[in-house]
């Protein structure tokens, strides 16, 4: 094999114009043989890569390698020659090595090693040709964490925000072990790390998880349960406790007509029991008191939902 120590100098190396005139010729002229490349890979972090070969081309008597996508002496990683052997270049960073089949192999990879790299192999007869290829490194994905605003909502009323925290580029939102269609109510952020479901509607009630992923792993999260409370229904619990607390105090008898329809009469109540049991304050509980001589229980449960999120 010929010594690959001439061709190594600052600045484009010096058979740059032949690979031109050849690539020119090339355009004109449809080549006969496949094109000369780098077998472009995914690789882990951590993990030893092999850049391999593809469309190697017979008689080549020696390789050089670089990064980036063109052949420069500060960009060049080693050389691998006959005479010259194995020659480190200025990118060498310690972790690569060039195999005798002219593959380039990388210990160790690092996010850094990411990118482009350069191939030229030394034909016989001072001739040289050019192939491309791509490393990829990915972070090892971890098990993602799915936050929820809340897990117990009111239909038509209450939104949630769910939040799939992970350190992966690529999401999928998951309804029921189905893949989640996104709708009007339904909406994701610019980086699908979060789902917006605004107002929640019966039908939405059931477990959510996401996916994350890259192209060497992925993992999945918990399920989170999302509940769904029926807006009448939870007027009728609030009429019936309210009924039970405002009975008869204690010591007092109260004629109750035993036809359930006839509700006129007024009980006697113990107002700090009742707020004991509702759990809420002295206004609220007025409130609640005039809210349900109405008809609408709008006004109740607008109370009720800003004093427990208060």
């Amino acid at each position: 094999m010929d010594s690959l120590s001439a061709p190594i100098r600052r600045g484009p190396v010096p058979w740059q114009g032949l690979l031109l005139a050849v690539s020119l010729l090339n355009f004109w002229s449809l080549p006969t043989t496949a094109q000369l490349a780098i077998v472009s890979t995914n690789a882990e972090e951590g993990q030893d890569v092999i850049l391999r070969i593809r469309n190697k081309p017979p008689n080549v008597r020696g390789f050089m390698w670089y990064r980036g996508e063109w052949a420069y002496y500060e960009h060049n990683i080693a050389g691998l020659g006959m005479l010259a052997g194995h020659r480190p270049g200025p990118a060498h960073s310690g972790r690569e090595q060039i195999n005798f089949d002219g593959s380039l192999l990388i210990k160790r990879v690092t996010l850094e090693d990411t990118g482009n790299y350069t191939l030229v192999v030394y034909l016989g007869g001072s001739k040289a040709d050019i192939g491309f290829g791509q490393l990829n490194v990915y972070e090892r994905v971890r098990v993602p964490t799915l936050l929820v605003s809340k897990t117990t909502v009111t239909e038509n009323k209450d939104s949630v925000v769910l939040i799939c925290y992970t350190n992966a580029v690529s999401i999928q939102w998951f309804f029921n072990g189905i893949n989640l269609w996104m709708t009007r109510r339904k909406k994701l952020s610019w980086n699908d790390r979060t789902l917006t479901i605004d107002p929640v509607w019966k039908e939405d009630a059931g477990n959510y998880h996401c996916k994350v992923s890259n192209p060497i792993s992925s993992a999945e999260s918990e399920p989170v349960g999302l509940e769904i409370r029926d807006t009448h229904l939870l007027w009728l619990t609030l009429q019936v406790e309210l009924f039970q607390i405002l009975g008869p105090g204690e010591g007092q008898q109260q004629r109750m007509d035993r036809d359930t329809s006839d509700l006129d009469a007024t009980p006697q109540c113990n107002d700090g029991d009742a707020q004991a049991i509702l759990g809420i304050s002295p206004p609220v509980w007025h409130t609640l008191l005039q809210a349900s001589e109405e008809t609408s229980p709008d006004p109740v449960l607008e109370t009720f939902g800003t004093e427990s999120s208060s």
